[in-house]
């Protein structure tokens, strides 16, 4: 025997109304996310077309645009774009727009706002690419390419893009092998057959096929700089001078390069003393394809001196980075550091020094802006008088952009032993403990080969045992050419 129970009406009638209100909450719901969405657009600029007027100027422009009067179709989307200067699809439009007028540089202007309103999107990947490559720019359109590609590995235009860059960069292996990738899946695509077509032409030549056996050198670059050094206690200036290269390494797995060269620095003391100290560094930076953000580092750095006054050791280098291009980077650095004879009084008091150093950056203010937050630990050890403990401190450095400038202030508090400059390589007055310090420098790029740099350093120390606190101060002067 089946036994149903059947609700009383009032209860079947309450429970009708129940569903009636949830229906009308879940309505309401809906309209506030829809409105909330309304505005986020709206606010943002992302979509210009929600605006009252807009498409009937995006129409206008595009009326110019097909009657090839590009300056007016410029004109004409300027008041969206005075409204909305970061919003994507009106940078989107100008860099477009821009590019078809021969201006590259302010077509990449807007193609970088338009990834920065934007960071996920491919069509400005690929739009950026577009300016870079009339610019004969192959290194950088690869880049940002491959960025594309780690995204969609079968994007059509990015890999066709990416064949013709790396032919006009005579890597005529790797085009080939991207081309036969895609034409297996568009396997009477006109533009990919001539391009493989032309990598096969071009590729069998003799000279093709000498600038593939031949090892390709980035470029060599060449640094002097000037520094003077003051505090109450002594006085002294340096020269240095740098030759490094860097060698490019390139296949279908990854990108990457050797970075080695060395330095000659001369110091000299207000009493007299002069001695001369050489360095030299090499370090490997790899880059998968398939993971464009990472990078891994490391690689090896010499210090040798005659004088007793100098330095005589070595330090290892390692590092891995993260870095999404025009919007931020997390990173961290370690170095092994071992002085000998560090001591003239003492040789068997050689410094082991380790040091890691985890940082994060982020542009903002459109792009014009840069924050660098970076965090030092230190560890000495083998060294009489100071203490196996770790030493941190933070550091800020706030940069502005402003074509060919870029301006640098920093700050930093905490606790350091061995101070050791930013690049991880040169402990020097081993002696002090310091306590904090600051800084700024300009620097001024004329061309893409050549660039100067002047600035100031302050930092506050006191000697171990003393309770005396000095403030030392440093000058700098370094001018850079790239052969």
């Amino acid at each position: 025997m089946i036994s149903i129970k059947i609700k009383r009406p009032e209860k079947i009638y309450m429970t009708c109304f129940g569903l009636a209100k949830l229906r009308q909450v879940f309505i309401c719901a809906l309209m506030v996310k829809m409105f909330s969405l309304t505005l986020f657009i709206a606010s943002t600029g992302s979509l210009a077309f929600a605006e009252s007027g807009d498409q009937s100027i995006y129409d206008e422009s595009y009326k110019y645009e097909k009657a090839k009067e590009y300056k007016n179709a410029i004109k004409t989307v300027m008041p969206i774009y005075s409204r909305y200067p970061r919003g994507y699809a009106v940078n989107l439009t100008l860099g477009w727009l821009y590019y078809l007028d021969g201006s590259y540089v302010k077509s990449r202007l807007h193609y970088k706002k338009a990834m920065i309103a934007k960071p996920s999107s491919l069509e400005a990947k690929l739009a950026y690419a577009l300016p870079l490559l009339k610019q004969k720019k192959w290194d950088k359109a690869e880049e940002i390419l491959n960025n594309v590609l780690a995204v969609d590995n079968y994007n059509y235009q990015g890999n066709l893009k990416l064949v013709y860059a790396l032919r006009k960069q005579g890597n005529y292996e790797l085009a080939e092998r991207v081309s036969r990738k895609m034409l297996a899946i568009y396997p009477a695509d006109a533009s990919l057959l001539k391009e493989l077509a032309l990598v096969e032409k071009e590729g069998a030549s003799p000279l093709a096929l000498h600038r593939q056996r031949a090892p390709e050198v980035g470029h060599i670059t060449v640094n002097a700089k000037h520094t003077s050094y003051r505090s109450s206690e002594e006085r002294q200036s340096s020269d240095n001078l740098g030759v490094y290269a860097k060698h490019l390494i390139k296949n279908e797995s990854f990108n990457g390069s050797l970075d080695f060269g060395g330095d000659v620095l001369i110091v000299r003391n207000i009493s007299g003393d002069k001695y001369r100290q050489e360095e030299f560094t090499g370090v490997v930076n790899i880059k998968s394809i398939s993971l464009p953000y990472l990078a891994v580092r490391f690689g090896l750095h010499t210090i040798s001196s005659r004088s007793k006054l100098a330095d005589t050791g070595a330090t290892l280098i390692s590092g891995i980075s993260y870095a999404k291009p025009f919007r931020w980077n997390v990173g961290i650095d370690l170095f092994k550091t071992r002085y000998l004879y560090y001591d003239s009084a003492d040789k068997g008091a050689d410094v082991d020094l380790l040091q890691a150093s985890p940082y994060f950056g982020f542009r903002f203010g459109g792009g014009k802006f840069y924050s660098a937050t970076r965090a030092d630990y230190i560890r000495p050890s083998g060294r009489e008088g100071i203490k196996e403990k770790t030493y941190s401190s933070f550091e800020e450095e706030i940069a502005f952009f402003l074509k060919p400038l870029r301006f640098s202030v920093k700050g930093w508090s905490g606790e350091r032993v061995y101070p050791v400059l930013k690049g991880g390589l040169i402990a020097v007055n081993s002696a002090y403990k310091y306590r904090s310090g600051y800084g700024a420098s300009i620097k001024y790029n004329t061309f893409k080969r050549f660039s100067a740099e002047v600035g100031m350093e302050g930092n506050r120390f006191k000697s171990i045992g003393a309770s005396k606190i000095t403030t030392a101060t440093t000058y700098f002067a370094l001018i850079k050419f790239t052969l």
